[in-house]
């Protein structure tokens, strides 16, 4: 009996055995038994995050509950990511627990504005903004709020929504994405209709990021003569700009300035990109630049292409032979209405519904 212990000792767990000093006075079925009294895989980050990943939250929090030691085993997991969709947790929470938030999604802005501090100190990595409509309470909740982030520099992923056709909101917001040297990834959906010159100087704050979403308002009312030619000086902004890192790209709009003087030639700078969303307001020009695009191999590692279109039969014809240049190297095309997919006559292996 103690010869097949010792083997399981032996065999079982090496890495507590030459973790221990020597000891010449003790052989190594009394080492071996040492080291598992001491040590269990709880104590070990890499076997502790294996573990939890199976736990629910419900099944971390009974953990945390059991004694102290489960607590500082298990409140790591428990708190690293936070959805405040049910409920936002209050100041003194986080401040307890700021040293394992990494992540907190479905939080509103006037939640984030009433704990402006306790969130400012926290080490976040992933922040999501839920989605809203415009009004003035929001309002005065991202003058609060924006000036915040500044001092989260250790965000990586952010998802907000912002009032883009206030003046003051887009300095703040600009001054923001100065300070986050780390941003990766950024979802930003706009609300109002955006000043034209505004949107080169938030590219090129975002040449870090290797994933983009920019969703537009498609409440665009009357646009001026002022209004279109800001955003011919934005095209003229963004063609003059460096190659970014983008591999991911969503651009939605049903405004046709965005599609012609931004989207367009955004991709001209983005030869990176892996994966393109084209599924909202997507004009049938813009298409068609694409589809040149497609044909110049301007797009060498596109893998992954999102559409909602297109539906004319003359720019379907235009998509096909585009295709049929680059269709060796995408391995998923998903269209967003199956009278589409009927119109093309592609590899069924590459077509996915929405």
């Amino acid at each position: 009996m103690r010869g097949a212990l010792k083997n399981f000792v032996l065999t079982r767990w090496p890495v507590q055995l030459f973790a221990l000093p020597p000891l010449p006075h003790f052989d190594p079925f009394l080492i071996g038994f040492l080291a598992m009294e001491k040590i269990t895989p709880f104590d070990i980050p890499l076997l502790n995050n294996e573990i939890c990943q199976y736990l629910s939250r419900k099944d971390l929090t009974r953990c945390v509950l059991v004694s102290k030691t489960w607590a500082v085993w298990f409140s790591p997991a428990l708190w690293r990511d936070l959805d405040c969709g049910r409920r936002t947790p209050d100041g003194l929470t986080l401040t307890r627990q700021r040293e394992h938030i990494r992540s907190m999604k479905n939080i509103t802005m006037e939640s984030a504005g009433e704990i402006r501090e306790q969130l400012a100190v926290l080490h976040l990595q992933r922040l999501e903004f839920l989605e809203y409509s415009r009004n003035c309470g929001v309002h005065r909740a991202e003058v609060r709020v924006l000036p915040l982030l500044e001092r989260i520099t250790t965000l990586q992923h952010l998802r907000i929504t912002l009032s883009m056709d206030r003046d003051n909101v887009c300095q703040q917001w600009l001054r923001t994405l100065e300070s986050l040297p780390h941003l990766e990834s950024l979802s930003l959906r706009c609300e109002g209709f955006m000043d034209g010159k505004v949107i080169p100087r938030i590219l090129q704050l975002c040449h870090r990021c290797r994933r983009l979403t920019l969703r537009f308002s498609t409440e665009i009312g009357y646009i001026e003569e002022g209004d279109t030619q800001e955003y011919k000086d934005a095209r003229a902004a963004i063609e003059e700009m460096p190659e970014m890192r983008l591999c991911e790209l969503s651009c939605c709009s049903g405004n046709e300035l965005v599609g012609e003087n931004i989207l367009q030639p955004l991709l001209e700078r983005c030869p990176r990109m892996e994966k393109l969303d084209l599924s909202i307001g997507t004009t049938g020009s813009t298409f068609q630049h694409f589809f040149k695009m497609l044909k110049e191999n301007k797009l060498p590692k596109l893998r992954h292409l999102i559409t909602a279109g297109p539906y004319e039969s003359h720019l379907q014809a235009a998509f096909s032979e585009a295709l049929s240049h680059v269709e060796y190297g995408i391995e998923s095309l998903t269209f967003w209405h199956n009278l589409v997919i009927q119109s093309f006559n592609l590899s069924p292996s590459i077509i996915t519904a929405p």
